[in-house]
């Protein structure tokens, strides 16, 4: 549940509704949405208002009575309408890269700095800069440890990322796009774009149609963006094998076909 001081840090009444989707931790407040998240940084929330997309919308961030974005671990987004689509990933790709388009004239925020949530640490281990953890389930490091020996380096330039895309672009029958739930980073556009693939092939059966999509040599950013996802799933539940061999089955699917 939300806390009352939250509710009333944003003039919202208490009566939330939960929303699904997602982590199951987002919640509906008149024309709002509540999030906890663990990174109070305000630049997300200003980054996010200066978006000024043409084929597809942004959730804005709202401010408390504080006069910042954030109170008390919580974020304010404005209720966009739209649904979770499965498919459609041409259109996905294409907002994707106009997304990126608008994030690459952002200049890096000072003071920016990794998190420790599960999702960073594996951005941070897919580009080499922290070792994977000896502590999870023996068959697990195995299995990560040999998709990462695959790595080659690669040489393309960093920007403000969106790495969570495939899930977070709702679709309405008379509305643009809506593009929600700003995961950021700061790593190579393709990558990100590489992201949305994996998952349009690995969730939904994107199949030759995703693989197309991306320019022809680009095995070693999918590598990437596979390997993330298998991170995460290990860095989650690190013990949980069965869990992991259900949930990675379609990624190793795709490092099985690039690898060959």
């Amino acid at each position: 549940m939300i806390p009352p001081e939250v509710l009333d840090a944003f003039w919202l009444p208490h009566a939330a509704v939960p929303l699904s989707g997602g982590q199951g931790n987002s919640w509906r407040v008149w024309d709002f949405v509540l999030k906890p998240h663990e990174e109070s940084y305000e630049w997300i929330s200003l980054m996010v208002n200066q978006l000024k997309p043409t084929d597809f919308r942004v959730s804005y961030h709202h401010k408390s009575l504080s006069g910042s974005f954030t109170y008390r671990g919580w974020w304010c987004t404005h209720f966009e309408l739209g649904e979770e689509v499965i498919g459609r990933i041409a259109e996905k790709y294409h907002i994707a890269c106009e997304l990126h388009d608008l994030l690459g004239n952002i200049e890096k925020p000072d003071g920016w700095y990794p998190s420790e949530s599960p999702w960073s640490q594996a951005h941070q281990i897919v580009w080499w800069e922290r070792e994977l953890p000896s502590d999870i389930h023996p068959e697990i490091y195995a299995t990560v440890q040999g998709v990462i020996t695959l790595l080659k380096p690669l040489s393309l330039p960093n920007q403000i990322i969106h790495g969570d895309l495939c899930g977070n672009i709702l679709f309405h029958e008379t509305l643009p796009p809506v593009v929600i739930d700003f995961s950021l980073d700061y790593r190579p556009r393709e990558y990100a774009e590489a992201i949305l693939i994996a998952d349009s092939i690995a969730w939904e059966n994107g199949g030759e149609e995703a693989y197309n999509l991306f320019p022809p040599n680009s095995e070693q950013i999918l590598l990437r963006a596979c390997l993330f996802r298998l991170l995460t799933k290990a860095l989650l539940k690190t013990q949980d094998l069965e869990n992991f061999q259900v949930r990675s089955k379609g990624y190793r699917n795709i490092i099985q076909k690039i690898s060959d």
